[in-house]
Order: C-alpha cells, then structure tokens, then sequence
C-alpha cells in the first residue's frame, strides 16, 4: 500500500531533542510537543515518524498519546515497513493490540514480502504470533524468498531446541510447523535436539511425525548425530523408530563409526545389539575393529582410564598399536598410568609385548621408576630376564635412573645381577657410567662381580673413574684412584682419563693424573695425544703441565697434524708462541703437505680483512706469511689491505715484512715495499735498467722522497687522517724505510723550512686542484701532489699545529714548494691513456714529475728547483 501523505513539518524543536524524549518514555515532554503545534507525523529522510520510533523502543505510553494525537498508524517507511512490523519484529505485544484497534493493516508486507507475521516469527515471539493469528493475519501469505511464517521460524526454532523448551516447540507445531522443518546446514530440528540430548523434543518430534531418516548436506542422520555425542537413551528412541542403523554418510561413515569417533562404548553395544555391520569400510578404508582400535590407543594417550575401559569392553584390542608400533601398553607404563595399565592386562594385553626396540612395558616402567606399574606387570607374568635389541634387561634401565625402589623389586625377583648387554656391560658398569653412585652400592651389596669387564676391557671403576673425570668431579677422581683405578683407563674411542680432562680444561685433575702416573703420550683411536687435544683447545697451562711431564711436542695424529698444526688451525697464537717457544719442529708437514704456517694464513686473512690490528701484528709475528695466497681467494693478506686501502694494517704489515740481508743493502730497504704497497696505480713500470731500486740507505735524497711517498699517497687515498699520524711519528722515526733516524736539526729545518713555505704559498695564491694521483719526485727534485681542495687557510692552520694538513701542495726536500697547475691551452690527458701519463713515476737518478692534470710545463719548472 502507498503510504500516508503528511503535513508538512511546522515544528520548532529540536529533532534529536523529540527523539531522545521517545526513547526515555517522556510523556509528559511528547505532550508538550504535540500541544505546542508539533507534528505527530514527523518523520526523517528514511520515512521514520514518531511512532515507528516508539513501536520500536516499545513505549506504550508514547504510542497511545501518539495514536490519540492523530499519527498515522499505516504510515511507511522507505522500506515499506509500518508500526506495527516494527512492534511484531520486537515483540511487544501490547502496542500490536493498540495498533490493531486502530485498525493496522495486518498483512501489510515490506520490501522483501515480510508481513508483521514474519517478522514476529522470526524473532519466535510466540505471543506475538498467537495475537496476529487470532486477529485472522494470512497465514500462508510467503515473502518475495517464496517462505512462510512457519518456514521462517524453522531458522530461528533451534534456538528453542537448546533451551528444551518443548512446550514452545509443541505450539509451533500446532500451528503447522513441520518436524522436519531445516535450519542452518541442513540440520532439522531432530539432529539439534539429538545433537543436544533433548530427550524430550526428541519424543515430542517423533510422536509428531518426524522422520528419522532425516539427512542434512553430509547425509547424516538423527542416529549419526546421537551416537556421535553418545547419548544412548536417544539412540534407544531412534532405534525403536526403526532408524537405519547400517546408514552411510558422505565420509562412509555408519553410526557405528560415529560412535568409536566419539568414544562411547555403551552406544557402541546397542549398535551391534541391533545387528550393525562391523564389516562396513568407510572412504578411507577403515572397518570397525580398525577404528575402535585407533581411538583406543588415542584414549590411553590422553590418560583417560574410562574411556579406554569402556572400549576394551566394545571389542577393543588391548595389545593395539599407534602408528609408530609402540604398543598401548608401553605407553601406558612409559606414562605410569596403573589404572589404564591395569584395565589393559585385565582385558588381556601382553605384558611382555615388545616395542620396535625391543623393549617391554617393564623396560619402560623400570627405566621411569614406576614403581607400582612395575608390580602389576609382575604380577601379571612380566618377565625380569628380556632383554631389547641392545640385549639390555629392566635392571639395566632401572641402573641407569638409579632408581633404588625399583632395582630391590626386580632383585627380589632374581633379576640378574651380572646380565650383561650387547657391549658386555653388567647393570654395575650401567650405573658407574651413569654416576649412579648408590646403585653402585645396592648392586656391590647385593653380591654383583665387580671383576667382570665389559669388550672394551673395562672395569665399572673405569667407567666410574671416566664420568668423574667428564663431569669434573675432583672428589670422585681421586676416590677412585684411590680405590685402585686405573689412571690409564680409556673409552670405547680410546680415550684416557688425561684425554678428558684436557678435553674439559680441568688442570687440576690433568695435574692430578699426571702425578698418578696417567702415560701424557697415549694416543686414542685416531692418533691423538691429550697435547694434541690441549693445543687444539688452545689451555696453554695445561700444554705447559703435559710439556713438563714429557709430552712429545711434535707428535703426529693419523692426519699428520702436530700440535703446533691444531694451534694454528684454530687461529690460537698464543698457543702457537707457546709451541714455538718449547722448540716445536715448524718444519713438518700433515698428510696434505701443509705447515702450521699455511694453517695460519686463513686466520691473517681474515684478521686482515675485519680490521683486527693486533691479531694481524700477532699472526704475523708468530710466522703466517703475508704474501702467500689463501686458496680460494686469489690474494694474499697483504693484497687484501691494499684491496680495502686500509693503510693502519698495510704499515703493520709493511713494518713486519721481512727486512733485506747486507748484500742487497744497496738497494735501499723500504722501497720495494712501497711498490708492494701501492702497485695498483701507484707502482712503476719497469725501465730498462736491471735494477727496480731507486736509491740506497745512504741515499739521504731518496730517504726524505719515500718518507713523503707514504704521506702523500695516505692523503691522494683520502685518509687524510692516517697522513697526519703518519707525519707525526716522523718527528721519531720514519716507518718502514730505514733504521736511521734523523739528527734533531734535520727535522727541525725541515719543519721549519716546511711552515714558511706553506705560508708563503697560501699567501701567494690557493691551490688549484689536481690529478688525484700523487707526483713523487726524486734525485734532487721537487715533490708535486695534487688532491681534492682543501678550506682556505688549511695550510696556515696546520702550520700552526706544527704539521701540514693537505697536501696539496708539492714538497721540496730542503724547504721549496710548488704548487703544480695545468697550463693554459693544454688538454687533460685521456682516463684511457698509459698510468704513466697520468702520475708520477720513482726511478732510481730519473727524475721525473708530473704536471697536474696536463703535466709538461709545471714538470719542467720543478726541475729548475734544487735543494739547498
């Protein structure tokens, strides 16, 4: 129907003000509003008015002086909704009947063809329904879904199903609703009330007609439902009904199945009372005994005795398997539950049942110290005598735990003491091994052989003696020294008692072997000597306490490794300084040909490579060559801190490399080192000349030149810093080039001379910048650098610290500076172009400087320069 026309809106309040006085109940302030001119028919953008919200909030006051001011009872909102659907969807009956007297329309329909009697049905306001019905509303008028009241209410009726609230149910189906009407997957209202144990509805469902053949999606039915969650008294109900008891759903499941999943052997009885098939697989293969089986050993994993006692008497299988193979039984003497066990063998199960390891329920019961499991084993016939496939018996396990209460058992059930397992060990050794000390003692007091001696020919006081030693248990040591063992006693790898105190850097029991008399050369399986294994922990006290009782410094394993080799292997110099100190022989090879110098190359390699500058002085000095190649790598350490331009590790190294004997003396120590340096980009080509030396020691020319090489290639490099360290500790001694220190007046011209002209040059013009390379000059020449630009005033600055700090500028041996510039007109030489047109080049009488960026004029102009 169209809705009402209304006047239009002449009220003066506030709309959120009316509102709020609808929801509180004001009477008295809707009154006022209405007698104030306001319109009873007001209503919002969604076509609400006053009394849909009233109906709404169910305030029955409101709408009666709403209704008696003139509102209009069948006004729509944009929904088509009316009054009254909003009083039926919320069950307020009262405003339905006053709604009614003013003649609502009773089968008016919304949007989706709901009627109010929808809308009460759905919200199972049964007062409501029973109003609406009474007043002759159309009961069989359907939405636009095509559904009744009744075929709606059947969503909405499970509700009433979990509450038990059958006489609500019983009115529903007076008023034609079905007993198999379906809710929510397919569900009728038999599976919920199954599903719930609503004995009651069931009955009521089942007098009224429903069907116990019902299925939902999976085809399950009411009597898969009720087995699952084991309520017989239901299943005694359907069955009577003739339920099919054999009937599958979509996983092949019978309800017979159903209840070994959910574990109710009482259901599980009735079922086969009433001839169920046993013999039914479902999708995945699984027959009955296969099913109840599983969730037998499920059960006896969750330590439920109930459950596994209610399946045992439902045909279980007691001596049943997981899918591991370990008997239920194991499990349940693994876990110690006596009452599960119990159940198990009073059903029949094998107390002598074997796991995959060949182990029983009494090895298992043994080795966890259950005591009382233990017992009900034995007295169902459990023997003390098996042994599992490492030929082990209970005892064995029970000293092992040096567990007492259950090793007096089985010994007052003659187990044998002196049973011994597939290495010859008795429960004696068992226990020494495991320092179980007072099993040792209930075993010796029970007359068990200490004499017996295992295949590795050892005594339980061996054992004892060796997890002394393991565990770094002085006070054990010395009391089975004392005792008579064997300081030389040794493990199943051929380890001494001195192997493994060196192994766990005990000294003090390594000192207390070695004055027993421990043999400090016994080799082990593999050709080690306890030196060996002390170098290879790096415990140089303990290596002193094993050189000082004559330990064979130079001893080989089976690899060839000395123990100056596994020093150097592990990186450990201090070991190696030890070694060598002691006279090591650094001649010997391993079997792969390798000295303990090519072990320590990877360590300077790699010490080189993070930085490490006391490790690199250390390494070097304890003999790894920084020249030689790591494998694998193609570079040498040295090459490596040239690679990473770190020049702190590159002096170290240079100040550590060999230095030349007199006959080459000549050739001016130092300078091939700086070749070596910097050959990349800095090293010259070879010339003509049979020698690569540019001057002798006594060259004082050429020991000035390559002091400043090191500065000026630190600063073309960027380390500006690391320069000045270096200028620095020239004031003491130049690094690398010679052991001839200069007089205190050489250094103080030279600084003197070099302040002046950094002034004068910065004075006359700053510095244009130049070729990142550095020009070094020799034979009486000038030194030209060119570089980055550093700030105005950087020379002055640093003049006043007592040091340059750019150097930017050329340097003259005896106090001349010239700053190189590229000369106008000239082209900058190509970056393709020979290196040695774009740097400088150190011959040895040759002098030779490049000219910035162009070179030629500023070279030849250097050249006109002479020390004075």
């Amino acid at each position: 129907m169209s809705p009402v026309p209304l006047p239009p809106n002449n009220i003066t309040m506030d709309a959120a003000e009316i509102v709020s006085l609808i929801r509180q109940g004001d009477k008295l302030g809707i009154l006022v509003f209405l007698r104030g001119g306001g319109d009873p028919n007001l209503r919002n953008h969604m076509g609400w008015n006053l009394l849909h919200l009233a109906c709404l909030e169910g305030q029955t006051e409101v709408v009666e002086v709403l209704l008696d001011a003139g509102a209009s009872v069948n006004s729509c909102t944009t929904d088509m909704c009316t009054p009254l659907h909003r009083a039926s969807a919320h069950g307020h009956k009262t405003i339905v009947e006053m709604l009614l007297k003013k003649n609502a329309y009773i089968n008016a329909q919304d949007k989706a063809g709901n009627t109010p009697l929808h809308e009460a049905a759905r919200g199972l306001h049964t007062g409501v329904v029973k109003l609406l019905i009474d007043k002759k509303a159309d009961q069989y008028k359907a939405n636009k879904k095509n559904q009744t009241f009744l075929q709606l209410v059947g969503q909405q009726m499970m509700s009433t199903v979990e509450a038990g609230d059958s006489e609500e149910l019983m009115l529903w189906l007076d008023w034609g609703l079905s007993p198999d009407t379906k809710g929510n997957l397919h569900w009728s209202i038999l599976h919920h009330a199954c599903a719930r144990g609503q004995i009651n509805i069931v009955s009521l469902l089942l007098e009224r007609g429903a069907s116990v053949g019902v299925v939902d999606s999976n085809r399950t039915t009411p009597l898969h439902t009720s087995s699952f969650h084991g309520h017989s008294r239901i299943v005694e109900l359907l069955l009577e009904k003739e339920a099919d008891v054999n009937a599958t759903d979509l996983r092949g499941n019978t309800p017979l199945h159903s209840a070994v999943e959910g574990g109710h052997p009482q259901v599980i009885n009735q079922l086969l009372g009433r001839g169920a098939d046993t013999s039914i697989a479902n999708n995945e293969g699984q027959v009955f005994t296969h099913l109840v089986n599983e969730f037998l050993v499920s059960a006896v994993h969750a330590g439920n005795p109930n459950q596994v006692t209610s399946l045992l008497k439902g045909t279980a299988n007691p001596d049943s398997r997981d899918a591991y193979g370990f008997p239920v039984l194991c499990h349940a003497a693994f876990k110690g539950e006596l009452l599960i066990a119990d159940a198990l063998l009073e059903n029949g199960a094998d107390p002598n049942q074997r796991d995959n390891e060949g182990r029983t329920a009494m090895h298992h019961a043994a080795y966890w110290g259950h005591l009382f499991v233990l017992k009900s084993l034995l007295d169902k016939g459990g023997s003390v005598t098996v042994v599992d496939k490492h030929g082990s018996t209970p005892l064995h396990q029970a000293a092992r735990e040096g567990v007492e209460d259950v090793m007096i058992v089985l010994v007052g059930r003659r187990a044998s003491l002196d049973a011994q397992d597939s290495e010859g060990n008795t429960p004696m050794h068992v226990a020494a091994r495991w320092g179980q000390r007072k099993a040792v003692e209930f075993l010796q007091e029970k007359g068990a052989d200490d004499s017996i001696r295992n295949k590795s020919g050892q005594l339980y006081s061996d054992l004892a003696l060796i997890r002394a030693v393991r565990t770094e248990d002085k006070e054990q040591v010395v009391a089975g020294l004392t005792w008579g063992g064997d300081p030389g006693s040794r493990d199943e790898r051929g380890w001494t008692l001195l192997h493994h105190a060196v192994y766990k850097g005990a000294l003090d029991i390594c000192q207390l072997l070695v004055e027993c008399g421990a043999e400090v050369s016994a080799l082990d399986d593999h050709g080690r000597t306890p030196l060996l294994l002390a170098a290879y922990r790096g415990n140089q006290q303990i290596m002193s306490v094993l050189l000082d009782a004559g330990a064979d410094i130079n001893a080989q394993d089976w690899t060839g490794q000395t123990p100056l080799h596994w020093a150097a292997l592990e990186g450990s110099v201090d070991t190696v300084h030890l070694l060598l100190s002691r006279g090591a022989d650094t001649s010997r090879r391993n079997k792969a040909g390798l000295r303990y110098t090519d072990l320590l190359l990877k360590h300077l390699y790699l010490a080189v490579r993070h930085n490490d500058q006391e490790k690199v002085v250390r390494l070097v000095t304890a003999g790894a060559d920084q020249f030689a190649v790591l494998a694998g790598t193609d570079l040498a350490p040295r090459d490596e801190a040239k690679r990473q331009k770190n020049f702190p590790v590159l002096r170290q190294l240079v100040a550590l490399a060999p230095k030349k004997g007199e006959e080459d003396k000549e050739e001016g120590p130092g300078l091939e080192d700086i070749y070596r340096l910097f050959d990349d980009g800095y090293t010259s080509s070879s010339s003509s000349s049979s020698s690569s030396s540019v001057c002798s020691e006594d060259d004082e020319d050429a020991y000035w030149k390559m002091s400043r090489a090191y500065v000026v290639l630190s600063v073309q490099e960027a380390f500006q810093d690391e320069a000045d360290q270096w200028l620095s500790e020239f004031e003491d001694k130049p690094p690398v080039i010679s052991a001839r220190e200069l007089s205190q007046q050489d250094q103080a011209a030279f600084w003197q001379t070099w302040e002046d002209d950094a002034r004068a040059a910065q004075d006359a013009q700053p510095p244009q910048p130049c070729h990142r390379r550095a020009r070094l000059l020799q034979g009486g020449g000038q030194l030209v650098g060119g570089g980055r630009r550093g700030p105005p005033g950087g020379g002055a600055r640093h003049a006043r610290r007592g040091r340059p700090g750019h150097l930017r500028q050329g340097i003259l041996p005896r106090g001349r500076v010239l700053v190189a510039r590229r000369p106008a007109g000239r082209a900058r030489p190509s970056r393709a172009a020979p290196r040695s047109a774009r740097q400088g080049l150190l011959r040895r009488r040759h002098p030779l400087v490049g000219g910035g960026r162009g070179g030629g004029e500023a070279g030849d102009a250097a050249e006109s320069y002479s020390r004075q």
